[in-house]
């Protein structure tokens, strides 16, 4: 890439010269040699703008303009001159400031890796921020609820199965003698066996059906409006803001329902790969299991992180583009996300560290 590929500062035309992004270095005397700790920082600097300046000449979506490296807002439309600031974050949009956060694509393992470390990366950015507790604390709550209703079902079978196969239970087949009397014992070991198992198998699948097609759009309607307000006070963590600030709420309603929408239509592509995915069910085991994970798995990584897309207004062309650009570590994210989705007790924090975490994601991104 060139320098002009790059768009340009405020007043001056797409296509004319780009000044230098590499920093002015300060010597710290004549003739002394840089200390290596010096050094680093202005290599820091210097790697920070070209990040930078990569993310201004290399958008997803070209043809609608360009978007602030540091916080995805956009700076101008296609054709227009770009502003030397953003508006939104106010960084230099060239600065070494502008790209620190950003972190350049790599090989799709290390992408994939990535992206799976977005979550636990979330829980304890949400521990160290007291700022954010008051909004996870709310589907804290409901989780609790949702998994000790989990739990009371699980002990109400487990108490019928007691009753109906314990050693008390079938003494007329055990009186019958002969074959009677041994499948007595087939029956009450099975049944010793499934009162154990209940504990563990009905809060996997309860918590499986919350991101499984059809019923994880009723679970992402029920949390939408506190990831919303999750991931926009992490950014103002992460970006500097004050995390005092009132919200802009008329703009967060019109970002809710765009938000509904685009989860009803992922939701319905959801199915359409259940759909598409069935037939490898015939191989024996791995096929089911790819079947169940896959799905939800994919759209898990698109689900929990358009908010962020919805609050910067992207299209749906601009969304598909940079989740394909992207696909290993949205990929690696939603892996993540199923898989502590469907750990009992554990995944009351589900909810809570995929909005931080998404939000984090979305912010280290080197091209928005």
């Amino acid at each position: 890439m060139t320098t002009s590929d790059l768009p340009q500062p405020a007043g001056s035309p797409v296509g004319g010269p780009v000044p230098s992004t590499t920093p002015p270095t300060t010597p710290t005397g004549a003739g002394e040699p840089l200390s290596p700790q010096e050094a680093l920082r202005q290599k820091r600097q210097v790697d920070a703008c070209e990040r930078a300046a990569h993310a201004l000449g290399a958008p997803i979506a070209p043809e609608r303009g360009v978007r602030c490296p540091r916080c995805g807002e956009r700076l101008c439309a296609k054709g227009d001159p770009v502003p030397a600031t953003c508006g939104r974050c106010g960084v230099e949009v060239k600065s070494a400031r502008a790209g620190e956060l950003l972190v350049p694509s790599a090989a799709w393992t290390r992408e994939l890796l990535r992206g799976a470390a977005y979550l636990p990366r979330g829980f304890f950015r949400l521990l160290r921020s007291p700022s954010l507790w008051k909004w996870a604390v709310v589907p804290l709550i409901l989780n609790i609820i949702a998994l000790g209703a989990a739990f009371t079902l699980a002990y109400f079978i487990n108490r019928w199965l007691g009753i109906n196969t314990g050693p008390g239970a079938l003494g007329s087949w055990k009186d019958a003698g002969g074959l009677w009397w041994a499948l007595s014992y087939v029956v009450q070991a099975l049944g010793w066996v499934a009162s154990w198992l209940v504990w563990f198998a009905l809060p996997l699948i309860s918590t499986w059906l919350i991101v499984a097609f059809p019923f994880g759009i009723i679970y992402k309607l029920v949390f939408m409006p506190f990831m919303e307000l999750l991931t926009e006070s992490t950014e103002r963590v992460v970006l500097g803001f004050d995390e005092n600030a009132d919200f802009d709420f008329k703009r967060m309603y019109v970002n809710l329902i765009l938000a509904v929408i685009g989860a009803i239509a992922l939701t319905l592509l959801q199915g359409a790969l259940y759909l598409l995915l069935l037939p490898i069910n015939v191989l024996p085991f791995l096929g089911s299991l790819l079947w169940v994970i896959l799905p939800p798995a994919i759209f898990a990584g698109m689900d929990y992180t358009d908010i962020n897309l919805v609050r910067r207004r992207y299209s749906l062309r601009e969304k598909v583009r940079l989740w394909r650009t992207h696909e290993w570590r949205f990929l690696g994210y939603g892996i993540s996300f199923f898989f502590l989705i469907t750990m009992p007790v554990i995944n009351i924090v589900a909810i809570p560290c995929a909005a931080v975490g998404g939000a984090l994601l979305y912010l280290e991104l080197d091209r928005k």
